[in-house]
């Protein structure tokens, strides 16, 4: 009983923070919980997106994430980041802006962080706890770590 009132608080919790979101509109986006997404004019989402609870998209750089694809809990994407050793540190901080695509059919597993200028090719899964430092060279992959790298090779037979 009470995980059936709770399921039943999250859909209307979901469903009036899209309400209030409008970029979210037509795109067919499932919300499992309420993300934290920054600069939204800059984040294209493609059809059939899955958002689960605690994803954080910044976007100060753009950021595209094509169809089919699952941003899994706590998934971080960021565009920004500081300018390491930039003159009149301490004083004026300096950032710099990359964009980040994520390609179609991927799986964003839980806890993942993908850093400014990735781009995740389609067709991939990216291990729970990993953290993407750079684009990610093969589609039809699955990779890990920190840094994230190759694993192994994900079928691609459609049958």
């Amino acid at each position: 009983m009470q995980d059936s009132i709770f399921r039943i608080m999250n859909a209307i919790k979901c469903g009036f923070y899209k309400a209030l979101h409008p970029f979210l509109w037509g795109h067919g986006i499932k919300l499992h919980g309420i993300p934290r997404i920054e600069v939204s004019h800059n984040v294209t989402f493609g059809k059939n997106i899955a958002i689960n609870e605690n994803v954080y998209i910044q976007g100060h750089g753009k950021v595209k994430i094509e169809d089919n694809v699952v941003l899994s809990y706590g998934s971080t994407i960021l565009t920004r980041n500081l300018k390491y050793g930039s003159k009149g540190q301490g004083k004026t901080v300096d950032h710099y802006e990359r964009n980040v695509e994520i390609g179609h059919d991927t799986w964003i597993a839980a806890n993942v962080t993908i850093l400014p200028g990735v781009i995740v090719p389609h067709n991939c899964i990216v291990a729970a706890g990993s953290v993407v430092t750079k684009s990610l060279p093969e589609p039809y992959a699955c990779y890990a770590g920190n840094p994230a790298v190759y694993k192994k090779s994900i079928n691609n037979d459609t049958n």
